[in-house]
C-alpha cells in the first residue's frame, strides 16, 4: 500500500539524507490524503457487504450509503489520482508513478465491489430509492 512505501520512502530519505524536492513533495502529500481516503472507503465497502450477506438490517439505507461511496470512489479517482502530474517530477517521481498505479487498480477492484454488491441488493429486491423531482420541495 502507499503507506507501506510512503514509510519506506522516509527510511530511504534519513538513510541517504535525500529530501524530496517542493513539487514532489506536494505530489506525494496529495497521494497520501488520497491513500488516507482510499482505506477509508474500501473499509466501509467491507462493512457493507457484510451486513448485506447477513441481511443484518434494512438494506435500502445501505443502498443509499454505497451510491454515495461509490461516486466519493469516481471523485477520487479523477481528482486524487489523475490530477496528480507525474511529469515534472524528479525526486519523488517513480515513487509517485507506483502509488498511482496502486490506488487506480485498488479503484478498478473497488469499482467491481460495488458492481457485484449493487447487483446482490437487487437479487434480495431491495429498490432504487427514486431521486426526489426538482422542485417538488422535497
Amino acid at each position: 500500500s502507499f503507506a507501506a512505501m510512503a514509510d519506506q520512502r522516509e527510511a530511504f530519505a534519513r538513510s541517504t539524507g535525500q529530501r524530496f524536492s517542493a513539487i514532489s513533495a506536494e505530489a506525494l502529500g496529495q497521494l497520501g490524503k488520497t491513500e488516507t481516503e482510499l482505506i477509508e472507503i474500501e473499509s466501509r465497502v467491507e462493512e457493507i457487504a457484510s451486513a448485506i450477506a447477513e441481511n443484518a438490517c434494512d438494506l435500502a439505507p445501505l443502498k443509499t450509503e454505497l451510491a454515495l461511496l461509490e461516486s466519493r470512489a469516481k471523485q477520487l479517482e479523477t481528482k486524487g489520482v489523475d490530477d496528480v502530474y507525474t511529469g515534472e517530477l524528479s525526486s519523488g517521481k517513480q515513487l509517485a508513478k507506483e502509488a498511482k498505479k496502486d490506488m487506480l487498480k485498488r479503484l478498478e477492484a473497488l469499482f467491481s465491489r460495488f458492481d457485484a454488491l449493487f447487483a446482490d441488493l437487487k437479487s434480495k429486491g431491495v429498490a432504487s430509492v427514486p431521486p426526489t423531482p426538482a422542485g417538488s420541495g422535497k
